[in-house]
Order: structure tokens, then C-alpha cells, then sequence
């Protein structure tokens, strides 16, 4: 197995997750496995980057990484659609750093803004 620091498996997180938040779909695609696992269901990249809420913007929270099995355990919040969401995910990291496994829930949400009731 890779040998990696605490420090390089969070900051490798954290430049996907500004991927993700900032819609960088070429360098999303470095980030990821040929074949990713989201809640137990298997996609390619294009069917995992589809699944992305478009407008969302991800804030970690609490940020969590294990080096012994390269896994990643956030608190995410996020603003989509008007509502301000809590998400906790859970990723698995292959040797090679790419995300072959995310695990996510959602677990609440409040209306924000305009939208708000």
C-alpha cells in the first residue's frame, strides 16, 4: 500500500472537493476511479459527475482522513436549490489517490434566502 501522510490525503481532498464545488469537470476526472461506487451503486465518471447538484457550493466542516486505508470522513454544507443542506460523505481512495468509493447522506436542510418559505 502507498505510503501517505495525514496532510497529503487531506489536501488531495480538498483540491477535489474545489473541483467539485467549482465545476472543474477536466480536472474532476484526474480525481476519480474508471469505475466509482456511490452508495452502492457502480458508475463511470460521467454517471458520478452527473449526480453533482449544479449551483452547489461544498464547504468541509469536519474533515477526517485515516492514511492506514486511505479512507476520507467529512461534514459537508452546502446551499443548493435555497436550502442549506448537512451532508456527511465517506471516501474510499485507491493506491494510486482517486476516489473508487463515496458513501453520502444527507442529513438535513433549511430554506435559505429568497427561496425561503
Amino acid at each position: 500500500m502507498l505510503q501517505v501522510t495525514a496532510t497529503q490525503l487531506r489536501d488531495r481532498y480538498k483540491v477535489y472537493l474545489e473541483a467539485v464545488s467549482t465545476k472543474q469537470w477536466d480536472t474532476l476526472q484526474g480525481f476519480l476511479a474508471n469505475m466509482i461506487t456511490y452508495n452502492g451503486k457502480a458508475l463511470n465518471k460521467d454517471g458520478y459527475i452527473a449526480l453533482i447538484p449544479t449551483g452547489i457550493q461544498y464547504v468541509a466542516v469536519d474533515l477526517v482522513v485515516d492514511t492506514d486505508v486511505l479512507k476520507v470522513a467529512v461534514r459537508l454544507e452546502n446551499v443548493v436549490r435555497g436550502v442549506k443542506q448537512t451532508e456527511h460523505c465517506f471516501y474510499q481512495f485507491t493506491d494510486d489517490l482517486v476516489v473508487e468509493k463515496v458513501w453520502s447522506l444527507v442529513v438535513d436542510g433549511e430554506a435559505t434566502g429568497p427561496h425561503k418559505g
